[in-house]
């Protein structure tokens, strides 16, 4: 019986875990730019509500169906947690991605404008060369 109290103890702190985590990437405004990231946040969290169920259900269970239970909540589990995988991998494309879209936009903008980019450019160095002055 113990050992089942573990378990169950492990569990609901696994979930209050992923609570924790959805609760901060919601309140990060950021999360509401991109289509896609808000579409991965519902998957997360409709996989967290079928893991909250699963673990209802077998802290309910009776001795019987615990090892069938346990099955199944696993599978919630794990599904939650690649889930919240998905999504640290999309951050992190997205995060080596940016530096990149900002470079093209930059030499975009410098090909589209030359003459007003070696303005600005020569604009910075006279400051700057002041300052260090």
């Amino acid at each position: 019986m113990a050992n089942r109290e573990t378990y169950l103890q492990e569990l609901k702190d696994k979930l209050g875990n992923y609570a924790d985590d959805l609760s901060a990437l919601k309140q990060d405004i950021r999360y509401k730019t991109s289509g896609d990231f808000a579409k991965a946040f519902e998957t997360a969290q409709a996989a967290l509500k079928d893991a909250s169920k699963a673990y209802e259900s077998l802290k309910s269970a009776a001795e019987e169906d615990w090892d069938d239970l346990v099955k199944s909540t696993a599978k919630a589990f794990n599904n939650v947690s690649k889930t919240f995988k998905d999504m640290s991998q999309w951050g992190l494309e997205r995060l080596y991605e940016a530096p990149r879209q900002l470079q093209h936009q930059l030499e975009d903008c410098i090909k589209e404008n030359p003459l007003t980019s070696v303005l600005a450019a020569l604009g910075i160095g006279i400051i700057l060369g002041k300052i260090m002055k």
